[in-house]
């Protein structure tokens, strides 16, 4: 629903971030999390 793609939309932003801040992936752990 709307819901899930607003999260969705926060997340990749979040990923984003947190690749431009520490230039690594994210641990695959983070991924997984929904």
């Amino acid at each position: 629903g709307l819901i899930c793609f607003i999260v969705w939309i926060c997340y990749e932003i979040f990923i984003k971030l947190r690749r431009l801040a520490a230039v690594a992936p994210p641990p695959v752990s983070e991924m997984e999390m929904p």
